[in-house]
């Protein structure tokens, strides 16, 4: 174990020798001399073989050769120590690796390095969207990972899932763009981020951009926040006023706070009524939107286009992002 701790230890001392044998070559000389030694010993240890003893006893020699001479008596508890921070520098080098494969894995497949602390709201039952997933153990982050790989392998093509929703919603058009899907729920904080963000980047004259609304689900309660439904019910209703009812949302404040805060915490009645206020703000005639907006036919539509998104797209989360034949859980990143 001294050879294998020692060769860590070697590993990360090369880059600054690396740098001083530019300057001075005997020193990367002699260095790469023991470094030779030590990776000679490491792959013996890879194929199951023993390691050679010259070479650990060299290492704890030079260690000891003060002591043996001074202090006698503390050589065998020194050696012991030792060979004791040898286990400890392995086994803190194999946890830091397989924490960093976690990470790069964890990226990979769900957009975020840590999958208790998430870059879009999971679909489950629960009342809010946690900055932290406090019930996940690590077995479980690893298992998150996991079930995310296969499908970070899936294409998508956006014309085709375009043709496929029969009326879409319309943020923003352009003749010969390329099509960028978004799946949001109104009430999410990320869903509200992601969308500053693609504002902030551009994302909206270099895209054709199609919004579809998803109510994510509560445990106490139907949906995960209060008027997530009424509010894409709207946009359904009436999808050319879909792109100004979702932008005041996320982008517009009521007293500081933004609309889409304003209404995850208000009563429906209340709701209704500031919808109503926008729609004659905007076009007028607000209580045939209203109607509509509640009547059967547009609540069977949402119900729907709920179900095509989870069995067409697969989200896990929102925001999702489709483009580049990618699907992307989280936050629009630029």
């Amino acid at each position: 174990m001294v050879c294998v701790a020692a060769f860590i230890i070697l590993c990360l001392i090369a880059v600054f020798v690396g740098i001083l044998s530019i300057f001075k070559r005997d020193v990367g000389t002699k260095f790469f001399k023991v470094f030779r030694k030590a990776w000679g010993c490491v792959w013996k240890k890879v194929r199951l073989q023993k390691c050679d003893t010259n070479f650990k006893e060299d290492i704890k020699n030079s260690m000891l050769k003060k002591v043996v001479l001074k202090k006698p008596k503390l050589v065998k508890p020194i050696s012991i120590a030792i060979e004791v921070g040898a286990v400890l520098v392995v086994l803190v080098t194999v946890w830091s690796l397989v924490e960093a494969g976690k990470a790069g894995l964890s990226l990979f497949a769900l957009g975020t390095c840590t999958p208790r602390v998430p870059s879009a709201c999971l679909i489950g039952d629960a009342d809010f969207c946690p900055t932290v997933v406090e019930d996940m153990n690590w077995f479980q982050e690893w298992g998150e990972i996991f079930r995310a790989i296969p499908d970070r392998f899936r294409s998508f093509d956006e014309e085709v899932l375009l043709a496929e929703l029969e009326s879409p919603i319309f943020l923003s058009q352009g003749e010969g763009r390329p099509v960028f899907i978004v799946v949001s729920d109104v009430g999410c904080e990320l869903c509200l981020q992601s969308y500053r963000n693609m504002l902030s980047e551009g994302a909206f004259e270099r895209y054709t951009v199609v919004f579809i609304p998803y109510s994510t689900a509560g445990e106490t309660y139907e949906f995960r926040y209060a008027n997530s439904d009424l509010i894409s019910r709207y946009m359904l209703a009436n999808k050319s006023l879909a792109p100004v009812i979702l932008h005041r949302l996320f982008a517009e404040y009521h007293e500081g706070e933004p609309w889409a805060l304003v209404f995850k915490r208000i009563e429906e009645i209340e709701a209704k009524a500031i919808l109503r206020s926008w729609v004659d703000e905007w076009i007028g005639n607000a209580w045939i939107i209203a109607e509509e907006a509640d009547s059967a036919e547009i609540r069977q539509e949402y119900r729907d286009l709920m179900t095509w998104t989870e069995k067409r797209l697969r989200i896990t989360g929102v925001p999702t992002n489709i483009h580049d034949g990618r699907r992307r859980t989280g936050m629009f990143e630029g």
